[in-house]
């Protein structure tokens, strides 16, 4: 191998380390100049082997002056120290901020790795922050967005981050939130190294996080919109989404209200107020006027997309800030209808077995009542929401959660392996323990 070859082999070498970095990194002039010197070397190189077979004259004496022993020496000695320095300068992380909050300064001790760039309207970080720096510069304000930027920072270039060690927090619709501390615990309890950190925001808050490079993982129970979808690319952010777990809104009502079932569209006239009173229901029934419970989350959201096509809800509805205000408004309210998880009711229905059939447990009436759905087929029965008339798609009114997993990223690979696996301990196992249907396991249907 020629000396002209083997130095365009090692500094080829020495060029490729620093494009190989996340789409948030932000490079030097210096990477531009390199790939400049790349082309014309391999031009030069390939037209001195074979420049009087392909060439005419007047190219030849062009190609002949530029691979000229000296100017082939200087050449070289130039594309190596650039692609040294271009190989061992620090690349800069960039998270989007629209701008710094008021009155917050860069500390002087970081301001060697950390800058705002107004032009980009971005937080640019060189190496890594330790987290003494991060709670400095976290004590500077309490701006949300802020906040999550410099979280953001400190979480894409965690140098020590492996998939069971590391800090990342995770977007999560409050729906989600029980399901997801059961499952943060069991991934922390085999993985002790790992800060799994929830923090409760709809779907939409959390995409367009993940899309601004501020958030890595998020958990929702809608898919992401077309919208959506075209700002990671624009963004240049990179997403992986999977589905987990098979969830279900289950109706309740209160203990004494008589009715048991109700057709999907005996729902959707409740929830719309197009039926006021629950005689319209039932004929044999007191007038009892209908009292509509929402909970603030994304449920609402997509009870009114998908069931009410868009629609609104009753004028009558009332919105609750918990599952317990839930509970509590249902239980003291004669006419109320409003829903829980299958998390929630897991303890008030189930199945038990008696002879050689298994038959359904109304384990607990005191505080609520889960009422069966029946689907819009011809065929269709009312059931309950249970675990295998979910998984089998017989009662009509379930949805999935998903998982959003920013790449590249170790920890958020780890913790989505493990919403992935079903052994015991893993995602899939607590899935199915704490009463939802797990995505990637079968589930054995027994009446």
């Amino acid at each position: 191998m020629s000396a002209p070859v083997a130095a365009s082999v090692l500094c080829v070498l020495c060029a490729i380390a620093p494009f190989q970095q996340s789409p948030t990194t932000r490079g030097g002039s210096s990477r531009l100049f390199v790939l400049f010197l790349l082309c014309t070397g391999t031009i030069s190189c390939a037209q001195r082997l074979r420049v009087k077979k392909v060439c005419n004259p007047k190219t030849f004496f062009v190609c002949h002056t530029l691979i000229s022993s000296r100017f082939v020496s200087l050449y070289f000695f130039l594309l190596a120290l650039v692609c040294f320095t271009a190989a061992c300068s620090q690349p800069e992380y960039g998270v989007k901020l629209p701008a710094l909050p008021s009155g917050v300064q860069i500390p002087a001790n970081l301001q060697n790795k950390l800058r705002y760039d107004a032009s980009s309207q971005s937080l640019l970080l060189k190496d890594h922050l330790t987290a003494a720096e991060k709670e400095e510069l976290l004590k500077l304000s309490e701006d949300r967005t802020y906040r999550r930027a410099i979280q953001g920072l400190f979480e894409c270039n965690q140098p020590e981050e492996t998939t069971q060690k590391g800090e990342m927090v995770v977007g999560v619709d409050p729906a989600l939130i029980p399901l997801a501390e059961l499952l943060a615990k069991a991934f922390n309890e085999k993985r002790k190294e790992a800060k799994i950190i929830l923090e409760p925001m709809s779907a939409s808050e959390a995409l367009a996080e993940m899309a601004n490079g501020r958030l890595r993982f998020a958990m929702t129970i809608r898919d992401s919109s077309s919208t959506e979808s075209s700002l990671f690319r624009s963004n240049n952010i990179s997403v992986q989404r999977r589905i987990c777990a098979l969830d279900a809104f289950c109706f309740i009502v209160n203990p004494q209200n008589p009715t048991t079932e109700l057709g999907l569209q005996q729902v959707k006239y409740l929830l719309s107020g197009k039926v006021k009173d629950w005689s319209e229901v039932d004929k044999s029934r007191k007038p009892t006027p209908v009292k509509i419970f929402l909970s603030n989350d994304g449920r609402a959201e997509y009870l009114r997309d998908s069931v009410l096509a868009g629609s609104s809800f009753s004028d009558s509805s009332v919105i609750c800030l918990s599952k317990a205000e839930m509970i509590d408004a249902v239980k003291r309210t004669p006419g109320a209808l409003g829903y829980l998880t299958m998390l929630d009711v897991k303890d008030a229905i189930g199945v038990k077995q008696e002879g050689d059939k298994f038959v359904v447990d109304l384990k607990d009436t005191t505080q609520f009542k889960v009422l069966a759905v029946k689907g819009e087929g011809f065929e269709s029965s009312p059931v309950l929401p249970l675990q295998g008339y979910v998984a089998n798609g017989e009662y009509p009114l379930s949805y999935r959660v998903y998982y959003f997993q920013r790449t590249p990223g170790l920890l958020p690979a780890g913790f989505s392996g493990f919403l992935q696996f079903g052994s015991p301990g893993e995602g899939q196992d607590v899935i199915f323990k704490n009463g939802l249907v797990p995505f990637t396991q079968k589930i054995v249907i027994r009446q």
